[in-house]
């Protein structure tokens, strides 16, 4: 997962860079955004041509009964036959298993998966109406909001990118050091803290020359904090609270909530800036930031050391005291 947001922020690095070098080489060129996408392509075109190279999945290969394909796949990624050979083996021993922990929506009759899959859509949502994907998609027209000419404001949206990257490495770097929810308590309560800190430097500063570097001072720990702690933790928690005879649904479900709340977000900042304002605007994801850490706060389980066993037994635990109480 946090190997994930590091490459994830990476391209939007990339992405901000030539976008900065465009913006400022074709300066009296309309349209420039276009040229913006055009780039884009690239990558995607290299990496259609790099898809032909990549090997069947072997777990896949093993699965329709194609062993010594899947074995002959192995052996391009692992260094030698013999690890092959004994991954080939642990592979069909978890389809076996799988089989017998066959999927079924009956399973949603039980307490313990309606709780944690409600508890998965919430910390799908979370991770979205947090306000990253502001910054992300709309971090040029912040900086423009706050007082930076168009330029500048494309060169100083280098800074969330570079950011961003630096914070997925932490990430990867405290994620077996720190338990899990204080990462994601720690995370939400310094997002808060920069929103907060924007709006009301917003409403109350008389001075406009220093607002624009406050913007992206405070922009910069919102996105350190969010991508070093609350990103990578919610996709961790995620995956670990689902028992596995359901975490593929569970997982599907709570990703596509996820994505649904990315949408939203994307879709209601625009508009809420050109109808209320960018003080007004930052109070409603303010408001979201506080209600995500009363979720998480109240909700949110700490899953540090802990097997998915030991995980999936404390949620049974929790749901008979919770029946036994009513």
């Amino acid at each position: 997962v946090t190997q994930n947001d590091l490459m994830i922020t990476s391209g939007q690095l990339l992405a901000f860079i030539v976008n900065a070098i465009l913006g400022n080489i074709l300066v009296n060129t309309t349209g420039v955004w276009r040229y913006m996408i055009a780039f884009g392509m690239i990558p995607a075109f290299l990496l259609l041509i790099g898809v032909f190279a990549v090997p069947e999945s072997p777990r896949w290969l093993v699965q329709v009964g194609k062993k010594q394909q899947a074995q002959a796949a192995l052996k391009t990624i692992r260094p030698s036959e013999h690890s092959a050979t004994a991954e080939i083996k642990q592979i069909q021993q978890n389809i076996a298993q799988q089989k017998k922990e066959h999927f079924s929506w009956r399973l949603l009759k039980s307490p313990v998966i309606r709780k944690t899959l409600l508890l998965g859509i919430g910390l799908g949502i979370v991770q979205q109406i947090i306000g990253i994907n502001v910054i992300m998609y709309y971090g040029t027209t912040i900086l423009l909001k706050s007082g930076f000419n168009h330029h500048a404001a494309l060169i100083a949206n280098i800074g969330n990118g570079l950011i961003s990257v630096i914070a997925a490495y932490t990430g990867m770097k405290l994620m077996n050091r720190w338990p899990r929810r204080k990462m994601l308590l720690t995370g939400i309560v310094v997002t808060t803290f920069s929103l907060a800190a924007i709006a009301f430097c917003s409403a109350n500063l008389a001075d406009p020359k220093i607002f624009p570097f406050i913007v992206i001072g405070l922009s910069m720990l919102f996105l350190f904090f969010f991508q070093s702690m609350v990103s990578p933790t919610t996709w961790v928690l995620m995956s670990e609270i689902f028992p596995q005879k359901f975490r593929g649904a569970g997982m599907g479900i709570s990703t596509f909530c996820l994505w649904i709340g990315n949408f939203a977000v994307g879709l209601i900042f625009p508009v809420l800036l050109s109808s209320v304002g960018f003080t007004k605007t930052l109070l409603v994801f303010l408001g979201t930031n506080i209600l995500s850490f009363i979720f998480c706060y109240r909700f949110a389980p700490e899953t540090s050391g802990k097997s998915l066993e030991k995980v999936q037994l404390e949620f049974n635990l929790q749901a008979k005291k919770a029946s036994s109480n009513c």
